[in-house]
């Protein structure tokens, strides 16, 4: 299930939410805007600086705001250390789906469990596509 984010001249960016209406992605981006400074910070810089430009101007090819982690899963970074998975519609190929997000973690090794949990959201997608 898909909610509509943010439309754009190149691409459109959707949330990925569960059948009973949750929405991991949005809620991660909720308690970023609620929280202190750092918090807040990154916020703005997911959803403006990389959501927005990503909608209105095509895929982003800095490393430091965003890069792919495997097999086509692809993460949009923050300074402060948010992490956003997402991954492009195989069907529509102007359309982003972004699974959930996450703090930094410490090591390259906490990352597994965040690819694994966006693979099974984009089979998921999949699966419902046909």
């Amino acid at each position: 299930m898909l909610t509509h984010y943010e439309p754009g001249a190149r691409f459109t960016i959707y949330l990925w939410a569960e059948e009973d209406g949750t929405c991991e992605a949005l809620e991660y981006l909720e308690m970023l805007h609620a929280g202190g400074k750092r918090e807040q910070q990154d916020y703005q810089t997911l959803t403006r600086h990389r959501i927005k430009r990503m909608a209105a101007s095509g895929a982003i090819y800095n490393e430091e705001q965003s890069k792919e982690l495997e097999d086509g899963i692809y993460e949009f970074k923050a300074p402060g250390g948010a992490r956003l998975l997402w991954f492009y519609d195989p069907k529509q190929k102007a359309a982003v789906i972004c699974t959930h997000g996450f703090p930094k973690p410490p090591s390259n090794r906490g990352y597994r469990p965040e690819i694994n949990k966006a693979k099974a959201i984009r089979q998921r997608h999949v699966e419902n596509q046909s």
